[in-house]
């Protein structure tokens, strides 16, 4: 408790209660304009400004300034369930994957960057599949497509809290607009089972939801697709399906990391090649931070990780 594990010089001033928690510093680093104590809160506060946030709502930016964390926390991705009739056709599949322009999407807001596969670019680095956009394609194959499905209206699920975000609106909006391009009408409502149900699958011909990134074990981001995984309903189908087990059970497998890492950026192109799943932008978490009390963030490089010793205050 005196010196609890990853607060780094800190330990704790005053236990949590009621949503905040206060800390204290320890030992000075030489030269450091490190804050005497930090408060994290989990709740609203009856202070009018935080020295750091997260939440933008009503914050006022001409006093604050931002930090985009290096690496990615999610991945803005389209699942597929193989359930409902229109997503358990392969034709549907590819033509959505060719009709989403993930470079416009991604310029709808800040901290996205478009990307073509799961795995996040830290990984795949140059090598990364070419960007398959294509209206044309998109059309031929939503041409295969029979018009008893292209007839309807379908909802697309947004995973959340229940009600839309005004950042999913907009996401959702801009989806609408592509898919009408190729006259699939689609209708965005919340969703909030973080593991699909056989009902909801039958349903949802796609679900909406961040994929979360691994920077320890990237198989891990691949694991719901595997046969048996603890989401069922948006597994791979057919030869695809075993294929894809074949690759994820031999990655399992191995011990050496760089050859197992090689494997993986295999089944992550697999995964976009065959629409198992498609990779839509990569999120990167913001922090906001005062100007009048903070002079600089630090190098902040991972998405759940605020490094303290690195703030600095101003004097």
């Amino acid at each position: 408790k005196k010196h609890p594990v990853g607060v780094g010089q800190y330990k704790i001033a005053e236990p949590y209660s009621d949503g905040k928690v206060r800390i204290q510093l320890v030992k000075k680093s030489p030269k450091s304009q490190q804050a005497d104590f930090i408060e994290f809160y989990t709740r609203k506060s009856s202070k009018d400004e935080f020295d750091i946030m997260f939440e933008t709502a009503n914050l006022d930016h001409s006093k604050y300034s931002s930090k985009v964390i290096k690496y990615p926390d999610s991945i803005a991705t389209i699942f597929f369930t193989n359930q409902n009739p229109l997503s358990k056709l392969q034709d549907f599949r590819l033509g959505i994957k060719h009709l989403v322009n993930r470079v416009e999407v991604a310029k709808e807001f800040e901290a996205y960057s478009a990307i073509t596969e799961l795995l996040p670019a830290y990984f795949i680095g140059k090598n990364s599949s070419s960007d398959p956009f294509s209206l044309e394609k998109a059309k031929s194959y939503f041409a295969k497509i029979p018009k008893e499905l292209m007839d309807r209206e379908w909802e697309i699920a947004v995973f959340g809290s229940g009600q839309l975000t005004s950042r999913q609106k907009r996401y959702a909006a801009r989806l609408q607009e592509q898919f009408a391009l190729v006259g699939f009408k689609a209708k965005f409502v919340a969703f909030t089972e973080k593991f699909v149900s056989k009902e909801a699958a039958e349903k949802y011909p796609i679900t909406l939801a961040g994929q979360v990134c691994d920077f320890t074990d990237p198989l891990i981001m691949f694991s719901p697709f595997r046969s048996g995984s603890f989401d069922p309903y948006q597994t791979p189908i057919g030869e695809i399906g075993k294929e894809f087990d074949k690759m994820y059970d031999a990655a399992l497998k191995m011990e050496n990391e760089k050859e197992k890492t090689e494997v993986v950026k295999k089944i992550s192109k697999f995964v976009a090649d065959n629409a198992i799943a498609i990779a839509v932008a990569e999120i990167r978490s913001i922090y906001y931070y005062k100007k009048s009390s903070i002079s600089d963030l630090g190098e902040q490089v991972n998405p759940l990780t605020l490094f303290l010793d690195r703030i600095e205050m101003k004097k």
